[in-house]
């Protein structure tokens, strides 16, 4: 049969022979506690009988007796007291003497009460009824049947242990069983491996959210660089949507005012309707990711080389407005037209590596 220590909860197969009738005190082999085993029966434990009514009680079972009918139960017999047996009849005196003056009759005396028993400290309290207190003395004297599971007579207020309760305990050491290894390396690894998955998720979802939950494996480098540059995310209006931007060139146009770059491509309308006031945004960006310049111009416009060169900073903006006003960029359904971007005083330490990204970042639905 398998027990658990009630403690600690080590587990042990003790064969049934191991175990009799009565309880079977065990020492667990991990904490070393002090438990009792019982084997299951049907039937009471060697040495133990029944009640049936016949038995004598301790006061604390009194509700026991109460319970069993009138014609099982047996009035308690109350010890009565006896005068002193009669003296015997007088010798016969010799001739002529005078008998003695006989003896006074003996006067009975009271019936002497059972003596009242306290039991001892810390057992429960007991009847003073003297049947109670006769029940218990003889109790105390050995006498009286144990009834149902309860312990023997004797060692209701802490006289002589039954054999079961000292005997020595059963040590549990070898009949443990097996505990099964916990692998703590596996947990570990496990916990590392959910970890990283979870971290990898909350990085794309991180990376999606900061380019408009739009994600290219083409274009995943530069996307997860935006998502960390601290730029403000893009605001494509739907207008802009669907216009598609290919850089074909890109050129860089020194002069006395300062350093250019010129970005030129075909803008392509793939939407089934017009679109008017389109404006082309050209972004550079340096190897390690970082923007360094920015630039808005129309499509539908372009300045040669050689009007760049007599731009002044800060005045190309001019080239690509009518009146002060950006050039009217109008693109049909499936329809294409060049475009310019112009980058103005490059960085010093630009180079061709240098990235260039464009795009259509607003129309209006004509």
């Amino acid at each position: 049969m398998i027990i658990k220590c009630p403690e600690c909860s080590t587990g042990y197969n003790i064969p049934e022979s191991a175990l009799g009738d009565k309880p079977k005190k065990m020492r667990c082999a991990k904490c070393k506690h002090l438990f009792t085993v019982t084997r299951r029966t049907d039937h009471p434990p060697e040495g133990y009988v029944e009640f049936t009514g016949a038995q004598k009680l301790p006061p604390e079972f009194a509700f026991l007796q109460a319970s069993v009918p009138p014609s099982a139960k047996k009035a308690p017999s109350i010890p009565t007291a006896s005068g002193p047996a009669a003296a015997p009849p007088p010798p016969p005196s010799a001739a002529g003497a005078a008998p003695p003056p006989p003896a006074p009759a003996p006067v009975p005396t009271p019936a002497t009460a059972a003596p009242v028993i306290s039991p001892p400290e810390g057992a429960p309290p007991i009847s003073d009824s003297p049947a109670a207190q006769a029940a218990l003395a003889e109790l105390q004297q050995g006498g009286g049947t144990p009834i149902g599971n309860s312990l023997p007579a004797e060692t209701m207020f802490g006289g002589n242990s039954s054999a079961w309760e000292v005997e020595a305990p059963m040590e549990l050491g070898s009949y443990a069983m097996a505990e099964e290894p916990v692998h703590h390396g596996n947990q570990a690894v496990g916990k590392i491996v959910f970890g990283v998955f979870i971290a990898v998720v909350g990085f794309f979802i991180f990376v999606a959210f900061r380019n408009g939950w739009s994600l290219s494996l083409s274009e995943l480098p530069e996307q997860v660089a935006f998502a960390f540059s601290g730029e403000a995310i893009d605001e494509i209006p739907e207008a802009a949507e669907n216009i598609e931007v290919t850089v074909v060139s890109k050129k860089v146009i020194t002069s006395s005012h300062g350093t250019y770059l010129s970005v030129s491509g075909e803008v392509i309308n793939t939407n089934p309707g017009r679109r008017s006031q389109v404006i082309i945004r050209g972004r550079l960006y340096d190897t390690a990711g970082k923007m360094r310049g920015e630039a808005r111009m129309p499509c539908g416009r372009a300045v040669d080389d050689k009007a760049i060169k007599k731009t002044a900073l800060g005045g190309i903006q001019q080239h690509f407005s009518d009146d002060g006003v950006l050039h009217n960029c109008v693109l049909g359904p499936n329809d294409s037209k060049l475009f310019q971007v112009v980058f103005e005083d490059l960085p010093e330490d630009y180079t061709a590596e240098f990235d260039v990204k464009v795009k259509a970042v607003a129309a209006i639905l004509k």
